[in-house]
């Protein structure tokens, strides 16, 4: 990972790079219709009370820190909190794209299995003995709803906890600016999705962790940044592997 790292380094020193409140607070929209619907096209979620919550209290826009620490106002038990936060990194991941009835259909039909509960109790307390890998599991056969999205999950969950070394979200936008400075695109082409695999989410969250102690960053700064630069990075690293081989 050494290349990666000097590659983001060099990025890093040009980029426009924001602080951690910005990071934290910028709210992002979602499409309420989509997810209570309306008397011309009912939703498959019209009668959730925790999607109803969600939206009386963040009516179409909600943040990180409103996901991390504002779905527990009405003190709701552990596992009331934990399916908000989980429908909550749902709406704010897919934010206004989540339309398609499959989508939705996959949705619906992940939070009425009653498996589900046991699966965010399980990964809250993988994540409370420090084993990111085991919550990793707990979601990687869902069916439609990819590490892309539940990595989203264990990130605001880890954060909740006020874990040292926490979940970070990897989905294909991040996979994307990784491979990009590794130099990986010079050579192959590919669709950049993260691959299901919980040892490979391991050594992200800990480099992720060691490059923000090296860059003097947050971790979710990084994050962000590969997010949101994808197309920037993925151009500077082919000019930056170019001229330093």
């Amino acid at each position: 990972m050494s290349d990666t790292f000097r590659t983001l380094e060099a990025y890093w020193r040009q980029a426009d790079v924001p602080g951690s409140k910005t990071v934290m607070t910028k709210r992002y929209g979602y499409s309420p219709h989509q997810w209570m619907g309306n008397k011309d096209h009912p939703s498959l979620l019209a009668n959730d009370p925790d999607v109803a919550w969600i939206h009386k209290h963040y009516s179409d826009e909600i943040s990180r820190h409103d996901i991390i620490d504002g779905l527990g106002s009405d003190s709701p038990d552990q596992s009331t909190l934990d399916r908000r936060m989980l429908i909550a990194s749902l709406m704010w991941g897919y934010g206004t794209s989540v339309g398609r009835h499959y989508r939705l259909r996959d949705i619906c039909s992940f939070l009425s299995d009653q498996k589900t509960k046991t699966r965010l109790s399980k990964s809250r307390n993988c994540l409370a003995s420090k084993d990111i890998g085991g919550a990793y599991k707990e979601f990687c056969d869902i069916n439609g709803i990819g590490s892309a999205f539940f990595t989203k999950f264990l990130y605001f969950s880890g954060k909740s906890m006020d874990m040292d070394e926490f979940p970070l979200i990897l989905d294909t936008k991040v996979s994307w600016s990784l491979a990009s400075l590794s130099g990986y695109r010079r050579f192959v082409r590919s669709d950049h999705r993260p691959l299901s695999d919980s040892d490979g989410f391991c050594r992200y969250v800990s480099t992720m962790h060691g490059w923000a102690q090296r860059l003097g960053a947050a971790c979710e700064i990084i994050e962000f940044v590969l997010w949101r630069d994808v197309d920037t990075i993925d151009q500077f690293a082919l000019d930056w592997y170019k001229k330093n081989g």
